[in-house]
């Protein structure tokens, strides 16, 4: 079936040390198979609180992926599955960082956790990502297409494509990790991006100190390498700001 929402919006509110998690379907996904599921054009998630100086993850199907403890043989899979919903981030105030994905912000297990494996399959992402306002002095946006950051055991994308563009314009960034498919990687395992695309348009406008920007994987920070096979960018990818 088609599962499809509306209109998010926070327009205030502030917080130290809570993150703030926005999924456009699903508030947080730890095991299961999910096909068919859809958050339409019509919707658009708009974030435009006051100081927040801890996280933001915020992800156009899913806020966040992650492990439930007590619960063995926690497996997710995603397929035929599309994000059309523009995300776009213009704080009043301060915020510590930013993850954000076209599908969801991060997937996450600890290498004690029983998060075995989560694997996306023919998903589409055709929402821009549009993140401004001004950082802390820690702050470090992490990005993607379809997924900010990757920390986990086991992961893959197959077969899937964004098409959204991805357009930054903040201030006081002390590292801006952007990719096409994936911002950045800090897996201790296997991650796999297979016979995927990015169309998407990159573009950084603004005030970063370093900054790492890819058609597909923005940043490897990973102890294992990638494997990326039979995937491409046609995407343009623009810096158009200051460091």
């Amino acid at each position: 079936g088609t599962l499809t929402v509306g209109k998010v919006t926070n327009t205030s509110g502030t917080g130290n040390s809570q993150r703030l998690l926005i999924g456009g379907v699903i508030h947080s996904v730890s095991a299961g198979t999910i096909s068919k599921c859809y958050n339409q054009q019509s919707a658009t998630i708009t974030i435009k609180t006051g100081d927040w100086t801890s996280r933001y993850m915020i992800g156009g199907l899913f806020g966040y992926i992650g492990q439930t403890a007590n619960i063995t043989n926690q497996v997710v899979t995603l397929t035929e599955s599309a994000n059309y919903a523009d995300i776009n981030i213009a704080p009043a105030g301060k915020i510590g960082t930013a993850q954000i994905g076209g599908l969801t912000s991060e997937a996450y297990a600890a290498a004690t956790d029983p998060l075995d494996s989560v694997v996306f399959d023919g998903v589409h992402n055709y929402g821009a990502i549009n993140v401004s306002g001004t950082y802390t002095s820690k702050g470090y946006p992490r990005l993607g297409g379809l997924l900010g950051v990757v920390n986990m055991a086991v992961l893959e994308y197959k077969n899937c494509v964004n098409e959204g563009a991805i357009t930054v314009n903040t201030t006081n960034t002390q590292q801006l990790k952007i990719g096409g498919i994936v911002g950045c990687d800090t897996n201790k395992g296997t991650f796999k991006i297979t016979n995927c695309e990015n169309k998407g348009t990159i573009t950084n406008k603004g005030v970063v100190s370093s900054i790492r920007m890819a058609g597909i994987l923005g940043s490897d920070d990973g102890a294992n390498p990638t494997i990326i096979t039979g995937t491409k960018n046609t995407g343009s990818i623009k810096l158009e700001g200051e460091q």
